[in-house]
């Protein structure tokens, strides 16, 4: 974590994660969802914060990115925080930002698929017509990747775009965005399959957000301990073995 906030580069990508069980129909309280920003490349988690509800996702991300300060980062996010208030507040911090366009910036996302309608088009820095309409904050190139994937024998294509604040090259864009993954593949999955994360039924007061918040530490004193062994055995090994334990600890801090 040291390492990360003297570095102050990479990929911090931002992303929410229901916990379905901690639902509570008896309160009339919906289930707790966790907005998480993570170093994807350091495989750390740096912060989250907890919204009452999927639909205020989009508040989150400019009080997290006050939390972090992430000055000379690039801040990643899917479509939902494609949002005037986030890239504001991304610039603002002196990161750059590369978000995900899709339906939800209805008008912004027309013009940038129509102007992407010539297949040999891929990056553009010719914004000047889409400033006019729009003036969105820092912006400074739109993209287009065509991602095919093969899965079970079939082939699928689809097109994303997106906005940056930065004129990257298309190699560079790509890595990127892939980096953007890490919390998906790094993160959520081991909270669902290593640590069991949707099955965990609590759900009074404060005690889903507490579990939650430390579940979102584990992984991190994990990483950052430099002995072989996978994640599920590096936690069981902090179980069953005390001084295992205080040295994950002590390591991280």
């Amino acid at each position: 974590m040291q390492d990360f906030a003297k570095s102050r580069e990479g990929v911090v990508a931002i992303d929410g994660k229901t916990l379905r069980r901690s639902l509570d129909t008896a309160q009339s309280a919906s289930p707790l969802h966790m907005v998480t920003a993570f170093a994807a490349d350091a495989r750390l988690v740096l912060g989250q914060l907890a919204v009452d509800t999927k639909s205020n996702e989009i508040t989150a991300p400019p009080k997290l990115l006050d939390l972090l300060s992430p000055q000379g980062t690039t801040t990643t996010a899917d479509a939902m925080h494609c949002q005037h208030a986030t890239a504001e507040k991304i610039c603002a911090h002196g990161a750059d930002y590369i978000l995900a366009l899709k339906g939800n910036q209805g008008t912004l996302a027309d013009d940038v698929a129509r102007f992407f309608e010539a297949p040999e088009a891929s990056v553009s820095t010719d914004i000047t017509w889409l400033q006019e309409h729009h003036n969105w904050p820092g912006l400074q190139a739109i993209s287009r990747i065509i991602a095919t994937r093969e899965a079970a024998g079939k082939t699928t294509t689809s097109t994303r775009y997106y906005v940056k604040s930065a004129p990257l090259a298309p190699e560079r864009l790509g890595e990127i965005v892939r980096s953007h993954w890490a919390i998906e593949n790094a993160l959520h999955w081991v909270l669902d399959v290593v640590m069991n994360e949707d099955q965990m039924r609590n759900r009074r007061d404060h005690g889903p957000e507490n579990l939650a918040i430390l579940r979102n530490l584990a992984p991190n004193l994990a990483w950052v301990e430099p002995s072989k062994g996978s994640m599920r055995g590096k936690l069981k090994r902090a179980g069953w073995d005390d001084n295992y334990l205080i040295k994950l600890v002590t390591g991280f801090t």
